[in-house]
């Protein structure tokens, strides 16, 4: 069975503003990804590969942070995301947005998708 958390159990925030309206937050290359290098009589060693580090949040169109993320998109600047549940937090530091995307316009209101490239990303479980 699934558990479902509370949205007053789960956090986003983006450059210190809390983000509302989230849908969801996913991430990926918080980790190295191993691989075995082989020679003519099989395996000679391990070799890892940093994944490039990687971000979205999925926001409402309602959300507060739609125009703070669109001015941190032109200006350039770098600034941190923080997700915390209850079991675990995740920090994104130096973030840059890629892109901005509203989903399809129709008679229900479009989700947004926040595309973000950070240099490093930190997961720490709750204590």
């Amino acid at each position: 069975m699934t558990e479902e958390w509370s949205p007053n159990q789960i956090s986003c925030s983006l450059n210190g503003t809390e983000v509302t309206s989230l849908v969801s937050f996913e991430w990926s290359g918080d980790n190295t990804e191993v691989s075995v290098v082989k020679g003519i009589h099989g395996a000679t060693h391990h070799q890892e590969k940093y994944i490039e580090p990687s971000a979205k949040i999925v926001v409402n169109y309602d959300s507060n942070i739609i125009p703070v993320v669109r001015s941190l998109q032109e200006s350039k600047l770098n600034f941190s995301v923080t997700f915390c549940t209850p079991a675990e937090t995740v920090t994104c530091y130096d973030c840059r947005v890629a892109k901005v995307e509203s989903g399809t316009q129709s008679e229900t209101a479009p989700e947004y998708s926040i595309s973000l490239v950070p240099l490093k990303i930190e997961v720490g479980s709750v204590a």
